[in-house]
């Protein structure tokens, strides 16, 4: 439809993705040609962050190509860093984060420490910076899959794990609980539950249905 209504924006943007979908499916061709496509047309629209979701897709696709020994790996080297040279124009750190860890990935499968080991450096560099670090244990978050967060009070986040040894510990020496990040004083969390846990409590990943809740009528309700 955006095809025939001459829409170039969001036909750019419905082939980065199909390319997604494609990539998931693993099949990389098509993916990687839906995100060329897409490259070309946020081009010809000036378009820079749509630039950098196709570019990054590509270089996701070509990760993948690489794994099923497909092409060699100096067409990945080349989009990871035209990646990292666009985002970091426009400010964008988390695909930064990623493209470094790709590159770290690459340099280490060919055996070059040294640029591994620096691609590695800036990515924690960026990690830290956005703060993607967790308060308690000083892990990254999302290392381990399936890991869900707590929300304090004082709107801080951490691992769980981390927040209810938090909760049932504290601090041996005053005997109360501090936020490690702000040094308030805690009395209760607010959980988030990631989704890999709501699909394993209700089967099918959906959120429970409560009723909703009927006040029952007042004396001022009640009619004269």
């Amino acid at each position: 439809m955006a095809l025939t209504a001459g829409d170039r924006p969001t036909h750019a943007r419905c082939l980065g993705i199909l390319g997604d979908i494609q990539r998931q499916c693993l099949d990389v061709q098509r993916a990687y040609k839906r995100y060329e496509a897409s490259m070309q047309l946020m081009m010809m629209l000036e378009d820079r962050h749509g630039q950098l979701i196709a570019l990054n897709g590509m270089a996701k696709t070509l990760g993948l190509m690489r794994r099923q020994s497909k092409i060699c790996d100096c067409r990945p080297l080349e989009i990871n860093n035209k990646v990292i040279d666009l985002a970091s124009s426009l400010g964008c750190k988390l695909i930064m984060r990623s493209a470094h860890l790709r590159l770290m990935e690459l340099y280490r499968v060919l055996s070059d420490d040294e640029n591994s080991g620096l691609q590695e450096r800036l990515a924690n560099c960026l990690t830290e910076e956005m703060e993607l670090v967790c308060g308690v244990c000083h892990e990254r978050y999302g290392d381990q899959g399936g890991n869900s967060l707590d929300a304090l009070p004082c709107s801080h986040i951490f691992h769980a794990k981390c927040v209810r040894d938090l909760m049932a510990t504290g601090d041996r020496k005053k005997k109360k609980r501090i936020c490690p990040d702000c040094r308030k004083s805690l009395n209760s969390r607010l959980m988030l539950i990631c989704y890999d846990e709501l699909k394993a409590a209700y089967g099918d990943g959906r959120t429970p249905t409560f009723p909703r809740y009927q006040p029952s009528p007042s004396s001022d309700d009640q009619p004269l």
